[in-house]
């Protein structure tokens, strides 16, 4: 009778065993990305040996050496990202690109704010020319479950600044924001879907401060 009872345990044992075993197995795997709401691992181009700039807050930004020249007109030209950017982050690019935009024409302080290259311009004029180097936005389940645990979401901008008449690149820095993995966790995760957005807002105030108006 003993036998028999240790060779159920046994058998009850290697069972439970060879079940744990299947379901982390099949935990590992994950859906394709166009099957989930975001993905949680960081997407980076990589720029070296240009400073980068960590922006907050509008009331916090400063620019310690502004362009000496001033001009009228500023052109949002390229904003480029990956593939992979543009399939994990869809709507990253836009939100940013538009309130960039947005941000510069609330000063009414140029002549013309556009993101048309092509448009005739009277004046001075400089291009920005931006590219995502990094980005990692949680996605809300990853954030539904893991809360802080899954961490903050960022994102950095590389910004080229080029005179038109020169063609001459006269800025470049890395702008670059992210939230607090606590704050994120706190809002539902509504500080990880608007930080795009958020830093469009960021960029066009420090892209005011940088270009001098000629007004």
């Amino acid at each position: 009778m003993n036998l028999n009872r240790n060779t159920c345990n046994n058998i009850l044992a290697i069972t439970c065993i060879l079940f744990m075993f299947s379901a982390c197995v099949s935990g590992t795997s994950q859906p394709p990305v166009s099957e989930r709401e975001e993905p949680s691992t960081p997407v980076s181009t990589g720029v070296s040996g240009v400073e980068k700039i960590e922006l907050a807050s509008i009331e916090t930004i400063s620019v310690e050496a502004p362009l000496k020249a001033k001009y009228d007109n500023i052109v949002i030209d390229d904003f480029k990202s990956t593939d992979q950017i543009q399939s994990d982050y869809p709507h990253a690019v836009i939100d940013c690109k538009s309130r960039i935009i947005g941000q510069l024409k609330s000063k009414n302080a140029y002549k013309n704010v556009t993101d048309d290259p092509g448009k005739t311009l009277t004046g001075k004029s400089v291009i920005v020319n931006l590219s995502v180097s990094d980005i990692r936005i949680a996605g809300g389940a990853a954030r539904f479950w893991g809360g802080a645990f899954a961490g903050n979401s960022y994102m950095d901008v590389l910004v080229e600044i080029q005179d038109v008449a020169t063609k001459e690149v006269v800025y470049k820095k890395i702008l670059s924001t992210s939230n607090n993995a606590w704050g994120a966790a706190w809002t539902g995760g509504s500080t990880d879907h608007s930080l795009p957005a958020d830093l469009g807002v960021l960029i066009g105030e420090y892209i005011y401060k940088t270009v001098p108006a000629n007004n």
